[in-house]
């Protein structure tokens, strides 16, 4: 499962979930979020001002300058952009430890998101942890989602390889 920003949020209520039911994901990658335990870093974005908020929108580099410089369609996004980080900023997280493989991942120059706090999803598993850090900010897999797809398939196939029933089927179908 990958989540990224409000994203790794639900996927890691997600991850509870499934491991709640005996389905737990073979791995939970989380990207540009701190741990979910830790409060907030900051005012609560959610309570800005209008032109506050706007700027730390314009700031993550996420919605496109053109829109933003729409009187008619910020007045529309606004309460969105609110709404979803009151869900942020209000969350309680889960308490206890996952089972599962995490990987953390993040922008080296992410403004919203410090590397120590991407680095405490490391204490909500009990299982392998892994740090990413990539070069840009908060949305950094846009720039490179060639080397963020190369992590996911590296940490998948360390947390569980192919079965062997698989490549005798390869073989199979080669005959």
């Amino acid at each position: 499962m990958f989540g990224h920003s409000m994203g790794a949020l639900l996927s890691y209520e997600l991850a509870h979930v499934l491991s709640a039911l005996g389905k737990p994901p073979r791995h939970l990658f989380v990207s540009g979020l701190g741990a979910p335990h830790l409060p907030p870093a900051g005012p609560r974005l959610h309570e800005l001002p209008d032109n506050e908020l706007l700027a730390v929108v314009a700031d993550l580099e996420g919605t496109s300058p053109e829109v933003l410089a729409q009187p008619e369609l910020v007045q529309l996004l606004l309460p969105l952009f609110r709404a979803d980080l009151k869900v942020w900023e209000t969350y309680i997280p889960h308490r206890g430890s996952l089972q599962v493989p995490v990987t953390a991942m993040g922008g080296r120059h992410d403004r919203s998101v410090s590397l120590d706090r991407l680095s405490a999803w490391r204490s909500l598993t009990s299982a392998d942890f892994h740090l990413k850090v990539f070069d840009g900010g908060h949305f950094y897999h846009h720039a490179a989602p060639d080397d963020v797809a190369a992590v996911l398939k590296e940490r998948l196939r360390e947390s569980n390889p192919a079965p062997a029933v698989a490549e005798e089927y390869e073989h199979d179908t080669k005959a």
